[in-house]
């Protein structure tokens, strides 16, 4: 076949059960929602979810009319780089995604009918896109969430690792005290300055921590029937080099560019930024350690 003057190639692949069930068309009296539910009564079915399931319960959509993308930078807000960064920032977010919650209904009836189905052995699991915890709150009891929770908060001292109820830190009545005090240079996007205080110094720590490249795993060998992982020294640092302070990518031969760790090099100061100094804010202390940022 030719598409655009050049030659197509096609792979054919074995038929499995699932496309054989794929109709051909439709019986008198069938559609796909006969279909489905006759697939879905079968058992063993994977429940994939994204925004569009809780926009019933008033969680608005991230990139439709005024969502929160069209308001806020991703990367900023949602991010590891982000946080580690300017953690305030991602605070500040965190704290007007947290009222929006606040006045949502709650898991709206598709959350209640995929834990329904659930129960009833049709469904195994949900994979969901969303963080508002509604497919749980409806009883949903196996959900993999693949973009994290708003419900809980993590320690990040390693120490510690505790987590805490979200609600806690902006509707709890200890929520103030759940904060630090008000102070310039959080985050690891300004350089420490001379008057930080001992908790802003464990608070930098912990979130270099979290942006350190991680070093890769090249082979795995076996050795006296046992099997040992070998981490390439030089793997280690080419990743070092592409998480540089000024965030830039490298390039090996081919040409292309290595993006590896990208999503963990917070954005470099801009002039302005740089001239203004840092600005003051507050981050959530965890309770339970009194060190680590949340």
């Amino acid at each position: 076949r030719l598409k655009d003057g050049k030659k197509t190639s096609w792979e054919l692949v074995d038929a499995d059960n699932n496309a054989l069930k794929l109709p051909q068309g439709f019986a008198p009296g069938a559609s796909p929602y006969t279909v489905a539910a006759a697939w879905i009564a079968e058992g063993k079915t994977l429940a994939f979810t994204g925004a569009g399931i809780s926009k019933e319960s008033g969680v608005p959509t991230y990139r439709d009319g005024d969502g929160l993308w069209k308001r806020y930078d991703a990367m900023e807000v949602s991010s590891l780089a982000g946080l580690a960064g300017e953690p305030a920032k991602v605070w500040a977010f965190e704290r007007e995604f947290a009222d929006i919650l606040a006045s949502c209904k709650g898991p709206n009836p598709g959350h209640k009918a995929l834990a329904e189905l659930e129960a009833a052995g049709c469904v195994d699991m949900v994979v969901t896109q969303n963080v508002d915890g509604f497919h749980q709150a409806a009883g949903s009891r196996e959900v993999i969430e693949l973009h994290g929770s708003e419900v809980h908060a993590i320690c990040l001292n390693k120490a510690c690792g505790k987590r805490i109820e979200m609600h806690r830190l902006f509707q709890g009545p200890d929520a103030d005290k759940l904060w630090s005090p008000l102070a310039k240079g959080w985050g690891t996007r300004w350089p420490e300055g001379p008057d930080d205080t001992d908790l802003q110094k464990a608070v930098r720590s912990q979130l270099l921590a979290l942006i350190q490249p991680r070093p890769k795993k090249t082979k795995i060998e076996i050795e006296g029937g046992k099997v040992s992982d070998k981490k390439s020294e030089s793997s280690s640092e080419s990743d070092s080099s592409s998480s540089d302070s000024s965030g830039s990518n490298s390039s090996g031969k081919s040409g292309k560019v290595r993006r590896r760790n990208a999503a963990r090099v917070p954005k470099p100061l801009t002039e302005e930024e740089t001239a203004a100094g840092p600005p003051a804010g507050r981050v959530p202390i965890c309770p339970s350690c009194s060190t680590g940022v949340l």
